[in-house]
C-alpha cells in the first residue's frame, strides 16, 4: 500500500503532471485538434472508427491546476477509446494570472477572481465542433474536483446530448435555484470521506475574495439531483465495496445507487472513499474501468452490476 504524507493535502490537490500520450502509439485513437485562439482543445477518436456511426462523447474536465492532458494521465481515458469506442475531448480551462488553469464552475468553485469568463459556451462549442468530425450522440462530462463543479454546471445549461456527469471531488451549486436549467442526467458522485480540500460533508471555500457559500456536501450533491429526477430516496442499493484508493488499504470504496421511480431511466450513484484524500491515487485499482462501466451503462441504459439489495 502507498503511503500518503501525513497533513500535506495541500501537495494532492491537482492532477500529476502530463505523461505518456497512448494517442503517439502509431495503434493508438486519432487525434485531432479542436478549438481556437487561446484554448485549443484536443478530439480523440478510435482509430478505425466509422465516424458515420454513432458513438458516446466524453468530456473530461480537469481540476484547478491542470490541464486536459494531465486530466487524462490521471483518469487514463485515452488508453481506452480505441476499445471501448468513445470520442474523447480533453478540454483547458483559462489561466489565471499565476498561470493556473481553471474552470468558471458553480458560483462557488471556481472563477475566484470573478472573470466571469463563459466556460459553458466554451465546451459547448468544442461539442459542436466534434459532432463536425463524427457522428456523437450521447454526451458525457466528467470532472475531478474544480472539474466536477464544471460537470455540475453542464447539467443545468442545457447541453444538447448531455446525459450523464461524473464528479470527483466537486459539488453542485449552494444554492439550488442557481441551477437554471436541470437536466435529466445520470448523476456518480465520488468523494474521499477525508477531503481537506473540497470536504465530504460540504462547507464554504476560500477564495482571494473571500468565503464563498456553503458547498453540498458528496451526498447531498447527488441526491439534490436524485430528486429532481423523481427518484425513490428511501430505495437506496448497496452495491459490493470496490478499491478506487491504494493510499488506503483493500475495498475502501462503498458504493449506494438510486435508480427506483427516476425518470428517464437515470441512475444515481454515490461513492465513498473511505479514509480518501482530495486526489486518491487511482492507478492500479479499480476506479477507471468501473467510472468507464457506469458510462457505459448510462449510453445503453443497462445496469450491469447489481446492488446487493435495498437498504
Amino acid at each position: 500500500m502507498a503511503t500518503k504524507p501525513a497533513d500535506e493535502d495541500e501537495e494532492w490537490e491537482k492532477e500529476p503532471g502530463e505523461g505518456a500520450r497512448p494517442w503517439e502509439n502509431p495503434d493508438g485513437p486519432r487525434l485531432i485538434a479542436i478549438g481556437e485562439g487561446e484554448r485549443p482543445a484536443t478530439l480523440l477518436i478510435p482509430r478505425e472508427a466509422d465516424r458515420s456511426e454513432p458513438r458516446p462523447l466524453v468530456l473530461l474536465l480537469h481540476g484547478y491546476g491542470s490541464s486536459g492532458e494531465g486530466a487524462d494521465t490521471y483518469f487514463q481515458f485515452a488508453a481506452h477509446v480505441n476499445e471501448l469506442g468513445f470520442g474523447l475531448i480533453l478540454p483547458n480551462g483559462t489561466e489565471d494570472p499565476e498561470g493556473e488553469r481553471f474552470w468558471n464552475g458553480t458560483a462557488e468553485c471556481c472563477d475566484m477572481l470573478d472573470t466571469g469568463v463563459d466556460d459553458a459556451g466554451y465546451l459547448r462549442g468544442l461539442i459542436e465542433e466534434a459532432r463536425a468530425h463524427a457522428a456523437f450522440d450521447k454526451v458525457f462530462a466528467v470532472g475531478h474536483s474544480n472539474g466536477g463543479f464544471m460537470a455540475y454546471r453542464l447539467a443545468c445549461e442545457a447541453i444538447p446530448g448531455l446525459t450523464a456527469i461524473v464528479s470527483l471531488a466537486g459539488g453542485t451549486y449552494a444554492n439550488a435555484d442557481d441551477c437554471r436549467a436541470p437536466s435529466t442526467v445520470s448523476v456518480l458522485q465520488i468523494h474521499g470521506e477525508r477531503d481537506l480540500v473540497i470536504r465530504y460533508a460540504g462547507g464554504p471555500l476560500k477564495g482571494p475574495l473571500g468565503w464563498t457559500d456553503s458547498v453540498p456536501g458528496a451526498e447531498e450533491s447527488v441526491l439534490r439531483w436524485a430528486e429532481r429526477t423523481g427518484c425513490d430516496l428511501n430505495a437506496a442499493e448497496e452495491l459490493a465495496p470496490i478499491d478506487t484508493d491504494l493510499f488506503v488499504e483493500g475495498a475502501e470504496t462503498s458504493i449506494q445507487r438510486w435508480r427506483e421511480g427516476c425518470a428517464g431511466g437515470t441512475v444515481h450513484e454515490l461513492w465513498t472513499i473511505r479514509g480518501g484524500g482530495h486526489v486518491p491515487l487511482v492507478w492500479g485499482t479499480e476506479f477507471t474501468e468501473r467510472i468507464l462501466l457506469w458510462l457505459n451503462d448510462a449510453y445503453t441504459g443497462e445496469v450491469t452490476i447489481e446492488g446487493d439489495g435495498v437498504e
